[in-house]
């Protein structure tokens, strides 16, 4: 049986933290797709067919917030929020199902766990 390559789309406006990603994604034998905007992001949602969504919560302009609330309006894809001040965005994400926080600075093992425990959770 081929194992299926799974697809994620990783948003953040600090373009050293979108490589380093990708990279280690692509490591890992998945596809990456990057954004650097909230709104190129959700652009990208829209075109591409993605398994799971990473983003920043602090972005300019459209924030990972605003783009987790448009992606979850029409979609129950997992979503990975990343923030250096998860306290800050506690009551701003409690709506938000299938959405998990991640703490910068993380470990990579953290954010491959993560990833896996939702592609498990949506293989079942």
């Amino acid at each position: 049986m081929e194992k299926v390559q799974r697809t994620v789309l990783v948003i953040d406006n600090d373009e050293s933290v979108l490589d380093a990603i990708a990279v280690r994604l692509a490591d890992q034998g998945m596809g990456c797709i990057t954004a650097l905007t909230g709104t190129q992001g959700l652009q990208e949602f829209r075109e591409n067919s993605v398994d799971l969504v990473i983003t920043d919560l602090n972005m300019p302009g459209y924030d990972g917030i605003s783009l987790a609330e448009t992606i979850r309006s029409t979609s129950q894809i997992p979503i990975i929020l990343m923030t250096a001040y998860p306290s800050s965005y506690t009551d701003c994400t409690e709506h938000l199902s299938r959405t998990l926080m991640l703490t910068k600075p993380f470990a990579w093992n953290t954010m491959l766990d993560l990833i896996e425990t939702e592609f498990a959770l949506s293989s079942s």
